[in-house]
């Protein structure tokens, strides 16, 4: 009878709760019961969950926020200093063959000019250069001067060309 005094209670404590209020209201405080249940389930796994980021050694949140805020100027300025550093180095390379250029000017020139027999009709330049480019923009510019037929370019790798200059009829070779 104990446990059949239980179950009457319980049903006595329904019956109570029937009479004395709303059926709204009573339908209101079971999900308030309902959602205050499922925060607290959220709360505790929220709990577990920073418990296992603090065993596996992860940095806070608030340094990882910072490390990836971080991370994003990083990404942003990385490829600006390569282009820059890029920059540099072609600068640095188009000096250095603009003085070679000027270095080949200036070679002192024969007072004569040789013999039409014995002038040579082709010269073959070896050029080094950090990119391709280099050396089309050296091409070009030898293409230009007076007395150059045509200047093409034999072989090309890793930095290095051979460039045949083919003089003009009755020119003189450069330098």
């Amino acid at each position: 009878m104990a446990g059949g005094g239980t179950e009457g209670d319980l049903l006595r404590e329904r019956l109570n709760e029937a009479a004395s209020g709303d059926a709204a209201l009573r339908q209101l405080r079971r999900r308030h019961d309902a959602l205050r249940a499922d925060y607290e389930a959220l709360l505790l796994r929220l709990q577990e969950l920073e418990g296992r980021l603090e065993a596996e050694g992860a940095p806070p949140l608030e340094a990882a926020e910072q490390a990836r805020r971080l991370d994003l100027a990083e990404q942003i300025t990385t490829p600006l200093l390569r282009m820059r550093d890029d920059y540099m180095r072609t600068a640095e390379e188009i000096a250095q063959i603009i003085a070679g250029l000027e270095a080949l000017a200036s070679f002192d020139r024969p007072e004569e000019p040789l013999p039409a027999a014995s002038r040579p009709r082709t010269v073959q330049l070896d050029v080094e250069a950090e990119d391709f480019g280099s050396i089309l923009d050296m091409q070009e510019r030898l293409s230009a001067m007076p007395g150059i037929a045509r200047v093409s370019v034999r072989t090309g790798e890793a930095g290095k060309a051979l460039l045949l200059v083919e003089l003009a009829e009755g020119g003189n070779p450069p330098g």
